[in-house]
């Protein structure tokens, strides 16, 4: 199994490939009660076979993993929000619609690979009682009997961030989105 290290802000995509100088290693600055993440895309997973997560590693942190799921780009975004044809939309869009493009979440549970090509998302959590300082951490990715080490140094800063308080909603259209995977409105598969 092939795997490259990815900046949380990138986007990726199902025909992505891994690299052959690829990043190996996550570096990652998390302030005190804060969050910090990467993206871990994989190439030739065994498809059908479990995929589990873990971390080993020192420091008042810890991490939750998800399986990014790709999903459908039917149409191009426009500048105001809108959709757009690709001529208008060209000088900034990532790729012409449609395509998919990894943009869900699905926490790692009892999960197997869907596809030869997979992305993990990790994140970690620094406590606000978090001692400032480097730690070294390791992430082992397992897609059955197959599995990477991927190396981790966590750099803890003195920034202390406040509890969450702002709450986000986001808008979505529950027939659309049936209506696009095909999925009764209210089933369970929904």
């Amino acid at each position: 199994m092939l795997y490259q290290v990815v900046s949380f802000n990138q986007w990726l995509y199902p025909d992505d490939v891994v690299g052959e100088n690829s990043r190996k290693k996550a570096e990652l600055w998390l302030p005190r009660n804060g969050f910090a993440s990467f993206q871990v895309l994989l190439n030739e997973c065994p498809v059908g076979e479990k995929i589990t997560c873990s971390f080993s590693g020192n420091g008042r942190f810890f991490s939750e993993f998800y399986r990014a799921v790709d999903v459908n780009v039917t149409m191009n975004t426009g500048v105001h929000g809108f959709t757009a044809d690709y001529e208008t939309a060209k000088s900034y869009v990532t790729r012409k619609a449609p395509f998919r493009v990894y943009d869900a979440l699905e926490p790692i549970g009892d999960i197997t690979a869907n596809k030869a090509t997979e992305v993990i998302y990790v994140c970690y959590k620094a406590d606000a009682c978090a001692l400032p300082g480097a730690f070294v951490s390791q992430v082992t990715i397992s897609v059955g009997s197959t599995q990477v080490n991927v190396p981790v140094t966590i750099r803890i800063t003195d920034t202390l961030l406040p509890d969450e308080s702002l709450y986000i909603t986001n808008w979505f259209s529950l027939e659309s989105m049936a209506r696009s995977h095909g999925k009764p409105l209210w089933s369970e598969a929904h």
